[in-house]
């Protein structure tokens, strides 16, 4: 029973350790492309908590040369954590909104500060 409550301890201690490592390494180069989103997670409750950036953007982006396979965060990202507000944002008029600017075929390509 012992050796089972060691080894969950050290198995979960891994993971936020990694965790962190991951995160510490986004923010490193970050802080030098998008130093004002670093900042904003940085004052959140998300990174006093732990939460960092292979949450909500998966784990495939890992430099420079590969930045489309960060996944953009949708509502449902946020749905295992918040169910309830995502589920009063989904009966709002703000995920008409959003629907439709992600169906508009260039948004992509807009600057994020007009998104």
């Amino acid at each position: 029973m012992r050796t089972s409550t060691l080894r969950t301890i050290v198995v979960i201690g891994l993971v936020l350790f990694s965790s962190n490592v991951f995160a510490q390494i986004c923010v490193n180069c970050h802080k030098k492309v998008t130093p004002n989103i670093v900042s904003d997670w940085e004052l959140s409750k998300h990174s006093r908590t732990d939460v960092g950036c292979t949450v909500c953007h998966g784990d495939q982006h890992k430099t420079d040369q590969d930045t489309s396979k960060a996944k953009m965060p949708t509502p449902d990202t946020c749905a295992p954590c918040h169910g309830t507000r995502v589920e009063q944002f989904k009966k709002g008029k703000h995920a008409f909104a959003w629907a439709a600017q992600w169906a508009m075929p260039t948004a992509h390509w807009q600057p994020m500060a007009l998104m």
